[in-house]
């Protein structure tokens, strides 16, 4: 079975911005929900994963997500919200 990566890349950024949601008790703000959905690679996307997950508190999580870099915004077909 062949994966579209774009839509492939669309389920994964929804699933940890769930996860991040649900650790944190809240919704993500603009900021965060923007590192998550431009993460700039799969691999990428995994660490943001993993930290989320093996963060210990809210605090951590937010800490986390304030200190990832800013990257250059992938096209809207990539990071379109379905």
């Amino acid at each position: 079975m062949l994966y579209n990566s774009a839509e492939l890349n669309q389920e994964m950024s929804a699933a940890v911005q769930a996860e991040a949601e649900k650790k944190l008790g809240r919704s993500l703000t603009a900021d965060e929900e923007y590192c998550i959905w431009n993460h700039g690679s799969f691999m990428g996307l995994e660490a943001i994963d993993r930290a989320i997950y093996y963060a210990k508190s809210p605090v951590e999580v937010e800490k986390y997500l304030a200190e990832l870099p800013k990257r250059e915004p992938l096209s809207d077909k990539d990071t379109q919200r379905t």
